[in-house]
């Protein structure tokens, strides 16, 4: 769909944080698997000049008491080590449901003091300038509702027509966009029913653009086009049997 208005905002408070901070610096990327949502957080990175920190939440899970805690609380502290030299940070945490699940469901009591310290930590950090601590998630109601209640929550979903046609041509801007724009529109019609990814559509375009350079052509044909498009829906189906 349409990028977020609640992204629009984020972005447009971060770049112009100073000496006030009244925005929300916590947010929820909720979307099934494949919608973007790390794309959509390196993009809010890139708009704003700011650092990119990504850590998948299951690389904090340790074993031993006391470390899961531990090794998040260190993430943290990294962000803030680039927020003192001056720089802006973009803290990611992709899978958040794997470390802030509902405390009423949860069996063992080290993922109740897991849970504790993340939302310690984002309570901590609220009033960072900054800093935006993006977690994502494809299982939003599974999370603990104090984490929920800390964050703003951002529904993401596969890219729409309008999207995905928008994506082709700015990837293909320098290789012929021009003479294809009938085609895009014509495959971005297909894509977004069939609910291709931001990664697959982005592949799309790279796998073409390689051809024409291996061809040492400065153009992307249509014939070379709907070869690796119809290839990607083909590969898949397959993996979808």
């Amino acid at each position: 769909g349409e990028l977020p208005q609640t992204v629009c905002t984020l972005i447009k408070s971060f770049k112009n944080s100073g000496s006030t901070h009244n925005y929300n610096n916590s947010a929820i990327l909720e979307g099934p698997p494949g919608t973007g949502k790390t794309f959509l957080a390196k993009n809010i990175a890139l708009h704003t000049g700011a650092i990119f920190l990504k850590k998948d939440c299951s690389e904090f899970q340790d074993r031993h008491v006391g470390e899961t805690e531990k090794k998040l609380r260190n993430f943290f502290v990294e962000a803030k080590g680039f927020i003192n030299k001056g720089h802006k940070v973009i803290l990611f945490l992709d899978e958040f449901d794997t470390i802030a699940s509902n405390r009423e469901t949860t069996q063992y009591t080290w993922e109740n003091s897991t849970i504790n310290q993340i939302l310690a930590l984002i309570q901590e950090y609220r009033q960072e300038q900054n800093l935006i601590i993006i977690v994502a998630t494809n299982l939003y109601n599974k999370l603990d509702p104090a984490a929920r209640d800390r964050c703003l929550h951002i529904p993401i979903d596969f890219p729409n027509e309008k999207n995905c046609e928008q994506i082709f041509e700015f990837y293909l801007q320098d290789y012929n966009s021009d003479e294809l724009k009938e085609l895009l529109k014509e495959l971005a019609t297909i894509a977004a029913d069939k609910k291709l990814s931001i990664r697959k559509l982005q592949d799309i375009v790279y796998e073409a653009i390689q051809h024409a350079e291996r061809t040492n052509s400065l153009k992307v044909s249509e014939d070379t086009f709907k070869k690796y498009f119809y290839k990607k829906i083909e590969n898949t189906r397959t993996k979808a049997k």
